[in-house]
């Protein structure tokens, strides 16, 4: 038996290792023997001991770092969208961050550390945006079209928000999280050119119905517009089926929560100022009905409507003006016209009528509501369903089914800000 006295390797405190090969071995946790111990290679050992500077640097930094740095991305986001709310930002921007999130970006940051901040977290981001989406993976709750223009916009608004907001409140442990400020917008805009064009079609020319997303973005967009109301009168004419005018002419008698029915009995005059009204079209007045899905809207919209003054001219109706006095639904036709365009769209907001036509008669395991034509072309004002069938229903394709049942499985149509 040997009688050497054995040597072993005293360990100090460095937690990064560099080898005269180039290759690293660094401690996650900062301090030798905590976390995990990962390797690193380099072709020189100049390049690595370069490397291990930094990383020395932010181990430390880490250490004596609040919690906060450990949280996920979607953590952190959730966490600022509650604050905002809290805060009182306006409805519509937390609307646009969260689908923005749901849609874009959760798919690419999934469970990633906030740690895990890096440039090619935030260009990936903007790759996934440009390719179609692969219906392969339930993680992908896109329509197939690729982003438009307008949505890279959108898309980097809501990321730069974000990371002013984590990095004020110690969440990124780097100093430029998702990389500096210049080369974030380098990507940006690379993106911007190789997106695609706002689509050109009017109305639903194509026969294609609208998907769930497109209507929640037009919705959010109204939104801007129309603040407080824009986006809840998109989802009341989706529901419905109602066109404009006969939405503008609700009051707050006009739609029963419990058993969804709206009664049509009105529409505004766009010839004689508000608030004259006449008959919906055709000179038929009937009952429509809400679907189910969106009756909190109403019972919102009828709550609102009774809180103000009663001598307040506008003291029971669902939708009060906005930027007109007098020609209240040529405005309002206006402001949807320009939420569309802010979509990058073309269509108009009658579009919604199509959309609930098609819907209302789709069976529920793709999506729709299930109800029988005769019916739903009674609630639209039709008493041909031939003509209303015709007329109305559009083309419902595989990837717009997925695409919807993508959008429910993410909260559907939950106006809160729950964005996880």
């Amino acid at each position: 038996m040997s009688t050497r006295t054995r040597r072993t390797h005293l360990r100090d405190d460095d937690p990064v290792r560099v080898y005269a090969s180039g290759a690293v071995r660094y401690w996650t946790g900062g301090v030798p023997g905590q976390g995990e111990r990962l390797p690193k290679k380099f072709r020189t050992e100049s390049e690595a001991q370069a490397w291990a500077v930094g990383k020395r640097k932010e181990l430390a930094r880490r250490r004596g770092a609040e919690p906060k740095v450990d949280s996920r991305l979607v953590e952190a986001f959730q966490e600022m969208l509650n604050t905002m709310t809290a805060t009182g930002v306006v409805d519509s921007s937390i609307r646009q961050y969260k689908s923005n999130w749901n849609v874009w970006i959760a798919p690419v940051f999934k469970g990633s550390a906030c740690a895990d901040a890096k440039l090619p977290l935030w260009t990936r981001v903007f790759d996934e945006a440009l390719k179609p989406a692969d219906s392969t993976k339930a993680e992908s709750p896109r329509r197939t079209r690729p982003a438009s223009k307008t949505t890279i916009d959108s898309l980097e608004r809501t990321l730069n928000t974000f990371i002013s907001w984590a990095e004020e409140r110690g969440y990124f442990l780097v100093e430029a999280p998702f990389g500096s400020a210049v080369r974030r917008r380098k990507v940006a805009k690379a993106a911007r050119k190789l997106a695609r064009e706002p689509d050109s079609r009017e109305g639903l020319m194509d026969g294609v119905v609208l998907d769930f997303y497109e209507v929640e973005e037009y919705a959010i967009a109204y939104e801007e517009q129309y603040p407080g109301y824009g986006y809840k009168l998109v989802l009341t004419s989706f529901s419905t089926g109602l066109r404009i005018a006969e939405c503008l002419a609700l009051k707050d008698d006009s739609i029963d929560p419990a058993t969804g029915d709206v009664f049509v009995d009105w529409q505004l005059d766009r010839d004689r100022p508000w608030p004259a009204v006449k008959p919906p079209k055709g000179d038929k007045p009937r009952v429509a009905t809400m679907w189910e899905s969106h009756r909190h809207i109403a019972e919102e919209l009828i709550a609102s409507a009774r809180d103000r003054d009663p001598s307040d001219p506008e003291y029971g109706w669902l939708f009060p003006r906005h930027r007109s006095t007098t020609a209240w639904a040529d405005q309002a036709s206006k402001l949807g016209k320009a939420a569309a365009e802010a979509t990058g769209q073309a269509w108009r907001f009658h579009a919604l009528r199509h959309a609930n036509a098609t819907y209302t008669i789709l069976p529920e395991v793709d999506g729709g509501q299930g109800k029988q034509h005769v019916q739903a072309a009674a609630w639209a004002g039709h008493s041909s369903p031939a003509f209303f069938f015709d007329t109305y229903v559009d083309r419902v394709t595989d990837d717009i089914k997925e695409a919807n049942a993508a959008f429910l499985a993410a909260g559907g149509w939950d106006t809160s800000s729950d964005a996880s």
